[in-house]
């Protein structure tokens, strides 16, 4: 007894040495970008200044989506090439020039910054490309970044857009900006979403103890994760759980009207600068794609969806908006991608489409 119990102390002992000692050379031997399944952890700034991504720094990887990272299985995985490049503040503007005035400004959450998009498909430069001026990617951030940055302050834009997911278009998200006053703004700025990001790159063990759990789980039993809600095997599209949630929340449960009210006063104090504010809710992947659904997954409160009453909103305050939520239906109808199949966020052809929008939308807006 008393040999079995050395036995199993020496194993434990062992595992306990042997564990750090493989992340550590796996740290040594393995640059951190093995871990990562795209640019975005790779590049996320860690130091104390205030700028979201490495300064002046470029990376190119072969990645897929952040649904299939979640998965974990790899026969869901749609893999493609990212270039992602930043300029001397650490926003992802590749094609950045010192000393120049841009007369439009874009602001957002990862999918305007272009998470899972190489450099030349950003919404950013798509938009530029369309307009013919320069336009500076500020994402991600709000408007509010833009209305206290001494860079923007000095030479402020004729435009500002500000998008958002529509998972994140939340009353507990927007009822900060209902307060906005000169002396409320810093203390906004500093109290609401971090610029700094943290790394979320696994250790080595860790690694390959998830893939291996996963990969295995599904063969076996096809058992999610939490994250993903469903997955259409026909079409090998990835829904997330948290987007399926929204289609069950009611635009009441959402607070639209503090939502409404919070948008409308950053409209005012932009206007105040002589600004003109350009608000883009991005539909969740879930809600364009439901005819992919079962039943029991789609829209489940009666009357109108949360983004069409979202728009009448704008429209009825006079706020410019883009309204993706009618031509991204149309595109699903027919067929069409404008999400990954493997991830939250919207590919090339959904950002050519906001971006041909806006583009419309500002040209009639230009000189009102």
């Amino acid at each position: 007894m008393k040999y079995n119990n050395k036995i199993f102390i020496v194993f434990f002992a062992g595992i306990l040495i042997i564990i750090p000692l493989v992340n550590w050379i796996g740290s040594i031997v393995l640059d951190e970008s093995f871990f990562a399944f795209r640019a975005w952890e790779v590049m996320t700034n860690t130091s104390s200044e205030n700028v979201p991504f490495k300064p002046n720094a470029e990376f190119e990887k072969i990645i897929y989506g952040d649904l299939a990272n979640m998965l974990k299985v790899k026969k869901f995985r749609k893999y493609r090439y990212q270039k992602f490049t930043t300029d001397p503040y650490g926003f992802r503007n590749p094609a950045y020039k010192e000393n120049t005035y841009y007369p439009v400004v874009a602001t957002g959450d990862s999918d305007m910054a272009g998470s899972s998009l190489s450099d030349e498909r950003i919404f950013s430069i798509c938009l530029e490309n369309k307009l013919g001026v320069p336009v500076y990617n500020y994402a991600p951030s709000t408007p509010i970044d833009v209305l206290i940055n001494k860079r923007f302050i000095n030479h402020p834009p004729k435009f500002i857009i500000w998008e958002e997911v529509e998972r994140f278009i939340l009353s507990y998200g927007y009822n900060k900006y209902l307060t906005l006053s000169p002396n409320s703004i810093i203390v906004l700025r500093q109290s609401g979403k971090a610029v700094n990001q943290e790394k979320d790159l696994p250790r080595f063990t860790d690694y390959f103890a998830a893939q291996i759990f996963y990969e295995t789980r599904w063969r076996l039993f096809e058992i999610l994760p939490p994250s993903i809600g469903y997955i259409d095997e026909n079409t090998g599209m990835l829904c997330y759980s948290e987007g399926l949630n929204m289609l069950k929340t009611s635009p009441r449960q959402r607070g639209i009207d503090v939502v409404l009210n919070g948008i409308e006063r950053v409209h005012k104090y932009c206007m105040k600068r002589g600004i003109k504010l350009i608000y883009i809710p991005l539909p969740d992947k879930e809600n364009i794609y439901q005819d992919l659904l079962p039943e029991n997954l789609k829209q489940g409160y009666p009357g109108k969806d949360f983004l069409e009453l979202l728009h009448e909103g704008l429209d009825a305050r006079n706020i410019l908006n883009v309204k993706l939520i009618h031509e991204f239906r149309k595109q699903a109808e027919k067929g069409e991608l404008v999400y990954f199949q493997d991830d939250t966020h919207w590919n090339e052809k959904g950002v050519s489409i906001a971006a041909e929008m806006t583009a419309e939308l500002i040209k009639l807006n230009l000189n009102k």
